[in-house]
C-alpha cells in the first residue's frame, strides 16, 4: 500500500537510502568500542553522540515529504520550543 506525502516522513526516505543515522560508529550495535573496555554505558562521549544523534532522528521524523514540498518546515519548529 502506498503512503501519503503526510505519511512519508525525511527520517523514512533518509535510512530508506542510506541506512540507520549514526553520528559515530559507536551508535551502531557491532561495533566494538576500544574504550572503557568496551562498556558504552559507562562512556561520556556514547551518551553525548547518541543524545545528539536522538535530536537528529527525532527532528527528521517530524517533518514529512509534504511539509517539505510545501515549505512549511519552519512551522514544526517554531512550534516546537
Amino acid at each position: 500500500m502506498a503512503k501519503t506525502p503526510s505519511e512519508v516522513s525525511l527520517l523514512d526516505i533518509t535510512e530508506t537510502i542510506n541506512g540507520p543515522i549514526t553520528i559515530n560508529e559507536c551508535l551502531n550495535e557491532d561495533y566494538k568500542c576500544l574504550r572503557l573496555d568496551f562498556c558504552k554505558e559507562t562512556c561520556f562521549y556514547h551518551h553525548i553522540f547518541d543524545d545528539i544523534n536522538n535530536m537528529i532522528t527525532g527532528s527528521l521524523s517530524k517533518i514529512t515529504l509534504d511539509n517539505a514540498l510545501n515549505n512549511s518546515i519552519h512551522v514544526i519548529f517554531d512550534n516546537d520550543a
